[in-house]
């Protein structure tokens, strides 16, 4: 049993992933996530929060400035570049479960 929310299909690419992910963070929809957005975003993949010198280091890493934070190029980055150091790479297949999918007994998995 699949459901697909608003807005959803059951497939998507992985540059959609991505777009995807990141405007579900983009609380204030600036273009950018700002420490307490990508805060948001870690608490909910990964279970814990980032200190501001870790986002700062991550920010200077990528490009990005840290005054205004990621926007979807370097969220891009993290999830699709396999060129950039590990350390930066994100899992987006993971993510993506984590945010979007969610099981449903044994009738199989329901799209969030």
């Amino acid at each position: 049993f699949f459901r697909a929310p608003k807005g959803h299909t059951m497939s998507h690419s992985p540059q959609q992933k991505v777009k995807l992910i990141f405007e579900k963070f983009d609380k204030d929809k600036n273009g950018f996530w700002s420490f307490d957005e990508m805060n948001d975003w870690q608490n909910a993949t990964e279970g814990w929060k980032m200190e501001r010198d870790a986002f700062e280091e991550i920010c200077e890493n990528i490009g990005a400035d840290p005054t205004k934070g990621y926007d979807l190029a370097h969220m891009c980055l993290m999830y699709l570049d396999k060129t950039i150091p590990p350390e930066l790479q994100l899992d987006l297949d993971e993510d993506w479960e984590k945010l979007f999918t969610k099981q449903v007994g044994k009738k199989g998995i329901m799209l969030l």
